[in-house]
C-alpha cells in the first residue's frame, strides 16, 4: 500500500497535528503509522465484484468525513482510489466530474475501472447526449496506459460511436 508521505514522514503539509506530542494521543488508533492505517483503510471499501462504488456514505469518502489527518492520509492513499465502478446515468457531466475527481486522487496506481451506462438518449437531440457520453468515453480512454481490468458495458445504439 502506497501512501504518499513527506521528506520528514508525515503526512504531506499541515497534516502533521504539532499539538499531538504536547497532549499525547487520545486513542490508540492515532499512534498507527500511515502505511498501516492506510492498509485498514484500503480493507474498509465496500466492493461488488471486485470494484469500488463510490458513496459518500463508505470508504474511501466516508473516512475523509472522520477527521483531518483521515482525509489527508485518505486523499494521500492512492490505491485507495484505483478502482471505481459507475452506472452512468443522465446528465453524463455528473457522472465525468465523480469520475475525474476519484480517479485523480488514484497517481499513477494500476486503474480497474466499471463503466455502465445505463440510459439510452431519447429521440430528441440524441447528438447532444451522444457528444457528452463521447466526451466521458475520451477520458476514460486518456488513462488507458494504466488500465489494469476494464468493463464497459453500453447500450447497442452506443456502440458505432465508441468503437
Amino acid at each position: 500500500m502506497k501512501v504518499q508521505l513527506s521528506p520528514d514522514g508525515h503526512l504531506p503539509s499541515s497534516s502533521h497535528d504539532h499539538n499531538e506530542h504536547t497532549r499525547g494521543c487520545a486513542f490508540p488508533i492515532h499512534r498507527l503509522p500511515p502505511e498501516l492505517l492506510s492498509m485498514v483503510f484500503w480493507h474498509a471499501i465496500p466492493r461488488r465484484s471486485g470494484y469500488a462504488e463510490p458513496s459518500i456514505h463508505a470508504a474511501p469518502l466516508l473516512l475523509g468525513r472522520v477527521c483531518r489527518k483521515w482525509r489527508i492520509l485518505a486523499d494521500n492513499s492512492p490505491d485507495l482510489w484505483s478502482s471505481i465502478s459507475l452506472f452512468l446515468f443522465r446528465p453524463y457531466a455528473k457522472s465525468m466530474k465523480a469520475y475525474t475527481n476519484w480517479i485523480s486522487k488514484s497517481s499513477s496506481s494500476p486503474l480497474f475501472l466499471k463503466i455502465q451506462v445505463l440510459s439510452v438518449p431519447s429521440l430528441e437531440r440524441p447528438v447532444d447526449r451522444l457528444g457528452l457520453l463521447d466526451q466521458f468515453m475520451d477520458k476514460i480512454a486518456s488513462e488507458s496506459y494504466r488500465w489494469y481490468k476494464v468493463d464497459i458495458s453500453v447500450p447497442n445504439c452506443f456502440l458505432d460511436t465508441l468503437l
